[in-house]
């Protein structure tokens, strides 16, 4: 585990110093924001605390930005774990209206919907239900007219993740246990294990209530 864990900080430095290095020579903003996702993620891997002016950055980056497209979904949805709640809350409303707007241009509708999924997951987490209705609505509109099986299937789950956590369930379970039979039928057995471990120890919690 350590050695594991020393070679990880290694690589995610080593990134570090090559985005930094790019954003010394070009002056772009994105290699500027990897840096900053980069090293978050080397506090949250070493257990250190977010650097809250770096989260402020890229906020005030989203906050400001006129037209959201397919860079802006994917830097939010990479930014969200290190931004506080009504951070994310508020950018998730940005992203619907903007998105809105511009959803023609957009080059995968699979991307905007793979990251209010995450986004979804984030507030389950934290318990945090208030949006969630909403933004599953928001998936299902974009997601009604594709063929994105895996992604129609991860949102059944977290549907029947957000049943559950409302108290709805029997219903949950059902939505839950559908979506993680159809996972492994497909063929993706390691991630239905690991949303049969998420979903048992939901229950387990749930019952301990």
């Amino acid at each position: 585990y350590y050695a594991k864990r020393c070679f990880s900080s290694t690589l995610l430095n080593e990134l570090i110093g090559t985005q930094d290095k790019l954003y010394r020579n070009f002056k772009l903003p994105r290699f500027q924001h990897n840096v900053i996702i980069l090293k978050q993620r080397l506090n949250q891997f070493s257990d250190f605390s977010f650097n809250q002016t770096d989260a402020n950055s890229i906020y005030h980056y989203l906050i400001n930005c006129e037209e959201w497209h397919y860079y802006e979904i994917c830097l939010f949805g990479n930014s969200a774990f290190f931004m506080s709640m009504p951070q994310v809350e508020k950018l998730t409303r940005i992203a619907s209206q903007k998105a809105h707007k511009y959803e023609d241009l957009l080059v995968n509708s699979s991307t905007f919907a793979i990251v209010m999924m995450n986004i979804v997951n984030y507030f389950l987490e934290a318990d945090h239900l208030a949006p969630v209705s909403s933004l599953i609505k928001e998936v299902d509109r974009v997601l009604i007219n594709q063929n994105y099986f895996y992604d129609k299937n991860r949102l059944n789950y977290l549907k029947g993740i957000y049943k559950i956590k409302m108290g709805m369930l029997e219903e949950g379970k059902e939505l839950c246990q559908e979506a993680i039979h159809l996972m492994s039928h497909f063929g993706a057995i390691d991630v239905a294990n690991i949303l049969q471990t998420e979903f048992d120890e939901l229950l387990l919690k749930n019952q301990s209530k």
